[in-house]
């Protein structure tokens, strides 16, 4: 399993694209797009993996 954990718009759901291989997540250019925790689930060479996209943390704090 592997969570991406980080700030808005610093390209998780781009990274769950990458490592999928597919554009499965959906991204924006402008504004955020992940409004709640998504699985995603795959299999690649016989390993069976999920990777958790979430919403932006702490976007509240300068």
């Amino acid at each position: 399993m592997l969570l991406l954990v980080g700030r808005t718009g610093v390209g998780k759901s781009s990274t769950v694209n990458s490592l999928m291989g597919e554009k499965i997540a959906k991204v924006g250019d402008d504004e955020a797009t992940t409004v709640e925790v998504k699985a995603y689930d795959r299999k690649i060479n016989d390993v069976n993996f999920t990777v958790f996209d979430t919403p932006g943390l702490c976007d509240d704090f300068e």
